[in-house]
């Protein structure tokens, strides 16, 4: 219940309350992986950018720690996106492609949800790239974008007879 309630209130962008819920479930103990990653969101959308981007690397460090390499996808995602609006694009760019690896296989055909941040973090991504004046690299990104969005219209999710062939 408290996580769903958490989720929440950081998807409705009630980052106060999100913070308030957070500090008091943990009460000074260890956040671990998912719950750095909504601490760094709240702080993030609090504009508190310090604190975020130690959130964000803690998330990071703890999920590299329990996951192996693969880490979380949402925390590239969430930290690029905070690192390109503070204005760090090159460093946004390379949280973009760390979560295009740790999507891995998932990354053609992904179910909806996993694809419409990919998508969003192609585009990011480009914006970055042309931050940088790469515009190789955003006609690139763009490219990438066309053939996800393509990939998404197309998806049709498995049946239970696909599944245990």
């Amino acid at each position: 219940m408290f996580k769903t309630t958490l989720q929440c209130l950081v998807e409705l962008s009630d980052y106060e309350r999100a913070l308030a819920l957070l500090e008091a479930y943990v009460d000074g103990g260890d956040y671990g992986p998912e719950l750095n990653l909504a601490r760094a969101r709240c702080l993030a959308g609090l504009n508190r950018p310090d604190e975020a981007r130690e959130a964000f690397d803690l998330a990071i460090h703890h999920a590299e720690e329990e996951w192996g390499e693969a880490a979380q996808p949402d925390a590239y995602f969430y930290r690029g996106k905070f690192r390109l609006r503070v204005g760090d694009a090159e460093q946004a760019v390379a949280d973009f492609e760390r979560m295009w690896e740790a999507c891995g296989e998932e990354a053609d055909g992904s179910e909806p949800a996993l694809q419409a941040k990919l998508i969003e973090a192609c585009r990011l991504s480009g914006e970055a790239h042309q931050t940088l004046g790469n515009t190789a690299a955003a006609k690139q990104v763009k490219q990438r974008v066309d053939e996800l969005e393509e990939a998404s219209r197309n998806y049709r999710p498995r049946t239970l007879r696909q599944i245990h062939k």
